[in-house]
């Protein structure tokens, strides 16, 4: 068999794993893990480490920059870290509601992308 031909005979398998995982198996586990004990302590120890490891990175490299736009990136970062309390909390309410606006998080991007980056 050539390689063209195993190309084409090949695509459907990453488009249905994507399939099953994002639609069953994703939805399934974040059911589980959102009615957990301790989410909002795992969701802190999370970021938590995740920026003591930036800053230490940063640190290494010394990249570490007190700046205006250092401060509007820290902003972000906890304003991102809301947003993930905020959509462990939806899941946990109720996942079909949560899936139905879900769209919405694409329809963002790609609007801000088209917007801020010009990508058409």
């Amino acid at each position: 068999m050539d390689a063209n031909a195993f190309l084409a005979a090949a695509w459907f398998i990453p488009v249905l794993l994507k399939m099953l995982c994002g639609n069953f198996v994703a939805p399934y586990l974040n059911k589980q893990i959102s009615q957990s004990l301790y989410l909002p302590q795992k969701l802190a120890l999370q970021f938590l480490f995740a920026s003591i490891f930036a800053v230490v990175i940063a640190a290494h490299f010394g990249q570490i920059v007190f700046s205006p736009t250092a401060l509007f990136i820290a902003i972000i970062g906890i304003a991102n870290a809301w947003a993930s309390y905020a959509q462990w909390k939806a899941h946990e309410v109720s996942l079909s509601r949560t899936s139905f606006f879900m769209f919405g998080n694409g329809a963002l991007a790609m609007f801000l992308s088209a917007v801020f980056l010009d990508e058409y």
